[in-house]
């Protein structure tokens, strides 16, 4: 849109000139306008300040390359840069989990509420963009097919059976998308690497269903190289403050044992405020 709008106006050249340095940054935008010939660069901070700084001082500066529409392909592990990062304000411990919300293609409303129609003719009736916006509803989407693989009776076995079905609580859908992610390594198109989950980049990591559900028959091809696991819930006891619920598991000595203890408080109450504590120690035989 920017383009479209400088275009309009006259401009011989549009730059965009992002606040920080990197070799690559995008902007949310739709299918390149067929209409637009106006050279559009981005750039860095470092190179654009240097550039309007050269045009304001009346020096003549020459820009080369081709241009062309840059759809970038980001890499799965690469965490948006313009992605918030916690902790929250009062030191709580954020982001849960991240999930994908760059170049996220929809549809694209023709803007009349009342044809309940995408864009018809000649423009294309999908739209991408990025953000929360994006992001929150493959999340919210994301959850409703972790409350779907309970309420069909998947678990434990990980094949549809209605006798094991249960009606997972809020807690136990928040606890299986933490168990359910895998790892960012970096920081937007930049080789920046970023420290891995759990942290104030990523959280827990992305969500990726295939790392914590079971499902049978086990993938051949495991997504980010994962796999075979078990996957254990209890979601029947109550806790209360200062209480210690003890569960043993039997593992081999590199097995990775991930425990994601996750409550639902009382309305109107800081019951959870407070995380829960998880400790891994030893079993006493009985």
């Amino acid at each position: 849109m920017k383009a479209t709008y400088a275009q309009n106006a006259g401009a011989l050249l549009l730059i965009v000139v992002d606040n920080v340095d990197e070799d690559l940054f995008v902007m949310a935008t739709d299918q390149p306008d067929s209409t637009v010939t106006l050279p559009c660069v981005l750039m860095g901070l470092t190179d654009g300040n240097t550039i309007i700084g050269s045009i304001k001082d009346g020096t003549a500066v020459t820009l080369t390359g081709p241009i062309q529409f840059v759809n970038p392909s980001l890499s799965s592990r690469s965490m948006a840069r313009f992605s918030s990062r916690g902790p929250t304000p009062d030191g709580r411990f954020k982001p849960d989990v991240v999930a994908p919300g760059s170049f996220i293609v929809s549809a694209k409303s023709d803007g009349t509420i009342v044809s309940n129609q995408c864009v018809q003719g000649l423009d294309v009736g999908v739209l991408a963009m990025e953000g929360t916006s994006m992001a929150t509803p493959v999340t919210s989407g994301t959850a409703a097919l972790v409350r779907q693989y309970y309420m069909d009776g998947y678990y434990p076995s990980g094949t549809a059976n209605p006798s094991d079905s249960l009606v997972p609580s809020a807690a136990l859908l928040k606890a299986t998308l933490i168990a359910s992610t895998a790892s960012q390594s970096r920081l937007g198109a930049s080789n920046t690497l970023i420290s891995g989950p759990p942290s104030v980049y990523q959280g827990f990591g992305r969500l990726l269903l295939e790392a914590g559900l079971v499902i049978q028959p086990i993938p051949t091809d495991p997504a980010d190289g994962l796999t075979g696991h078990s996957l254990w819930v209890n979601d029947s006891f109550a806790a209360t403050t200062g209480s210690l619920q003890s569960f043993c598991f039997k593992v081999t000595p590199t097995a990775l044992l991930r425990s994601n203890p996750i409550c639902s408080a009382v309305p109107n109450s800081q019951t959870c405020y407070r995380p829960f504590k998880a400790t891994v120690g030893r079993c006493t035989s009985q």
